[in-house]
């Protein structure tokens, strides 16, 4: 019977050759000696390792226009764009437009590099599988969500000045305008 493999606990001489600080030391030690597989973080990108993050999963709740919940419970921000808040017209229109893309399908997220905002959630770009109702946002074979919010009209190109600019900004820039030209959703005015 092939024996059972502990995690290796990493020394702090090794984890000083990292540069890291000496009292988060201690803590990594813990961490590593209570089962956490530091190993397998240290050898991808913490923003695609399902063990920190969801990267496919169901979604449990729409909880307005530009914000979901993942079935792992992690709140997630759809980022590059504002939907109307609560109390905002068009409110009930993007939150259920939101709910009718979604469907019962799984959500690949795809994380920024500012993991999270004010209100503790994640940022990100959530994509489905395209389906037949929605094939107009079909794109590579999956839908952004993001940018299928803002060309539905049913929310508006937001972005932060952050040092790095967002990955799908072109995309939801052009999908902004394609509202705006057909006159969709909070361009109808």
């Amino acid at each position: 019977m092939p024996e059972s493999k502990s995690p290796k606990i990493p020394s702090r001489e090794f984890l000083r050759k990292f540069g890291l600080p000496s009292f988060l030391i201690p803590g990594i030690i813990l961490a590593a000696t209570l089962g956490f597989n530091w190993e397998k973080l240290a050898g991808q990108d913490p923003r695609t390792n399902p063990d920190i993050f969801g990267n496919d999963s169901k979604t449990a709740e729409i909880q307005d226009g530009d914000t979901i919940r993942l079935e792992t419970g992690l709140p997630v921000r759809l980022i590059g764009m504002d939907a109307p808040d609560k109390g905002q017209p068009f409110f009930n229109e993007a939150w259920a437009f939101l709910g009718e893309l979604i469907d019962d399908h799984k959500v690949r997220m795809e994380y920024d590099r500012v993991q999270n905002d004010n209100y503790g959630r994640l940022r990100g770009y959530a994509f489905i599988p395209c389906w037949e109702k929605f094939k107009d946002y079909c794109q590579n074979g999956e839908i952004n969500l993001n940018i299928a919010m803002v060309r539905s009209g049913m929310a508006r190109v937001k972005t932060t000045k952050l040092w790095q600019k967002p990955k799908y900004e072109a995309e939801l820039k052009q999908a902004e305008e394609i509202a705006k030209t057909f006159r969709l959703g909070l361009w109808a005015e």
